[in-house]
């Protein structure tokens, strides 16, 4: 307990202040160390990502290439009639013309 010389006054001090204060570090130490963990799988994920995305782009293009020199016509559509991709052989199929 404290007193005040001036006006008498007395006051009790806080209990442990250094150990309230060294949890409030501890949290903060804790926040930290947590946010560098997820921060760190974000950016692993992410590259994760881009490298999926790279790998697609690249199938995609064999894909049309193959697509695009077989003999035979043919027609990706997708579940509402609209064509994605073509291959010019189709012309033979339907006899020069064509419905797109």
């Amino acid at each position: 307990m404290l007193l005040d010389s001036r006006t008498g006054c007395s006051w009790k001090t806080p209990a442990r202040p250094i150990t309230s204060s060294r949890a409030a570090v501890d949290r903060y130490f804790a926040t930290a160390l947590i946010t560098n963990r997820l921060a760190r799988r974000l950016i692993l994920n992410e590259r994760l990502a881009q490298q999926r995305g790279a790998d697609l782009a690249d199938q995609l293009r064999i894909n049309k290439l193959i697509i695009r020199d077989v003999q035979d016509g043919v027609l990706v559509v997708d579940a509402h009639g609209r064509v994605h991709l073509h291959i010019r052989a189709r012309r033979i199929c339907w006899g020069g013309s064509c419905p797109i």
